[in-house]
């Protein structure tokens, strides 16, 4: 078992833009995700109160960006069990 006062293991530096893209693809979709999820739920509706008329993405989807978000933290979440370190 670990105790808070652990250091954490040191990380692996970034050697190439391809080691960069190989780590940050989840964060970066994940973002992505919640970009549109918040452009689609928060600002447009603000937006349509100031007479801005865009057609926001329907629920269907906007589906696809929820289950992408609920993915890539369960792919995390297995990867942190399995033992995998990035």
């Amino acid at each position: 078992m670990t105790s808070q006062n652990d250091p954490l293991p040191p990380r692996r530096p970034i050697t190439s833009i391809w080691d960069f893209a190989v780590r940050a693809w989840r964060p970066t979709a994940s973002w992505v995700c919640v970009l549109v999820l918040l452009v689609n739920g928060v600002v447009l509706p603000v937006a349509q109160l100031w007479g801005v008329t865009v057609q926001p993405l329907s629920w269907a989807d906007l589906s696809v960006f929820a289950l992408g978000l609920i993915a890539a933290g369960a792919s995390r979440t297995v990867e942190k069990i399995q033992g995998v370190t990035s």
